[in-house]
């Protein structure tokens, strides 16, 4: 039996429940029905796959990869995801790059199937965090078939996290405890491997506008939260760009997206 998110009501009330309740009900639901059973057969098969063809042959493997990063729908779409996993990230006009779809890229580092690359089937750490994104995405499925707009704001919160960062690299106190743990985790890379200096990450304010509007998701949920106008299809993405760091000063007092992270500013 699958469990059910509970939400009480809608609006800011059974959001808090939500936040309040997360792991609770995070941890009931991977543990319940089809998607544990999915779950285990994925952690226990996806060692044996040594190849992009042993990944796209075995469709129960297939709906795990595609979606932890957002692609369900492209599931019978096998040329386009086995270009995106042969050609990997590292050339310019490799078909994840050129898709304008962080999707794509993800899904593709995260197998290691392309150019120079070295398959990365067999990393138990890197297909658990696979497994993570799995869980995490069908939770969020499950709680917008209860409501919508829920499912809007917890995939909203997961996508910032991965745009810019942690907020405060000292400040815990507002993180859930998986999401500690995956911060404890990379701290803990860092201490053994040192920094990278030519790590290529978002910096700019502009940068990290850009990366919003690429994500489906966040736009509709920084147009609603930001009370974008009704014309935005109609705008190129110069004016577009513009139009949502004005609005942010307007109703944030600041366009850096990273101060949405700020207390007063999640509760609004």
């Amino acid at each position: 039996m699958t469990f059910t998110p509970y939400i009480p009501s809608s609006g800011v009330a059974g959001w808090n429940f939500l936040q309040t309740t997360y792991d609770r009900q995070y941890d009931a639901f991977v543990k319940s029905g089809s998607l544990k059973n999915d779950t285990e057969y994925f952690a226990e098969n996806i060692g044996k796959v040594t190849s992009r063809d042993d990944l796209l042959n075995d469709r129960r493997l297939l709906q795990v990869a595609v979606k932890a990063f957002g692609l369900e729908e492209e599931i019978n779409y096998r040329a386009l995801l086995q270009r995106a996993l042969n050609e990997g990230t590292s050339a310019d006009d490799a078909l994840a790059n050129t898709m304008n779809d962080e999707r794509y890229i993800k899904f593709s580092e995260a197998f290691g199937f392309g150019p120079g690359q070295s398959p990365l089937t067999s990393d138990s750490k890197a297909m658990q965090s696979v497994i993570d994104k799995f869980q995490s995405a069908s939770f969020e499925e499950a709680v917008g078939e209860v409501d919508e707009t829920m499912r809007t704001a917890l995939f909203a919160k997961r996508a910032m996290l991965e745009v810019f960062g942690e907020p405060d690299e000292d400040d815990v106190s507002q993180l859930s405890v998986k999401e500690r743990a995956l911060k404890e985790f990379n701290d803990a890379l860092e201490e053994i491997n040192g920094e990278d200096e030519d790590a290529q990450g978002v910096t700019t304010v502009e940068d990290q506008w850009e990366d919003i509007m690429k994500r489906d998701v966040l736009t509709e949920f920084f147009d609603t939260a930001l009370r974008m106008p009704a014309n935005t299809a109609a705008m190129d993405e110069e004016e577009l760009l513009a139009t949502y760091r004005e609005r942010a000063i307007s109703v944030f007092g600041s366009d850096d997206p990273p101060v949405f992270f700020s207390a007063d500013n999640k509760a609004e």
